[in-house]
């Protein structure tokens, strides 16, 4: 009963009862994914594993699994687009500052040249980054 350290401590948590709605393929005593046969956007043998509380359809949960997997599609695409622009502007950043230190000391055209680059290179990242 001396506790150590490395040894692991368990605890346990009441999970009140509640109605659930599983949607998978049941075998044996336990439930796996279950292999599709509907037609669904992804194609063929998408695999579908959902569970939601209460008593719910299998059509309304399909539906709630494709919706939010749309939404989650479009997070990680506006995501990794972010991602790649904030790259490619620490990238090219090098462009604009060689542009400011040797432009920038001629009057009038050299903070305008300067400005003028570095709108062209803003706009090459955003090419770059779609």
């Amino acid at each position: 009963n001396n506790p150590e350290i490395g040894d692991v401590r368990v605890s346990f948590k009441e999970i009140k009862c509640t109605t659930v709605s599983v949607l998978g393929q049941l075998s044996s005593s336990s439930s796996s994914p279950l292999i599709s046969s509907w037609p669904s956007k992804q194609g063929p043998g998408y695999d579908v594993a959902l569970l939601s509380k209460g008593n719910t359809t299998a059509k309304d949960m399909i539906q709630t699994g494709q919706t939010t997997n749309n939404i989650w599609t479009w997070v990680k695409r506006i995501g990794g687009w972010l991602i790649m622009f904030f790259g490619f502007g620490m990238i090219t950043q090098i462009i604009s500052t060689a542009a400011d230190i040797s432009i920038r000391w001629i009057p009038l055209l050299g903070p305008m040249a300067a400005s003028i680059i570095d709108l062209g290179v803003s706009i090459a990242n955003v090419v770059l980054a779609s």
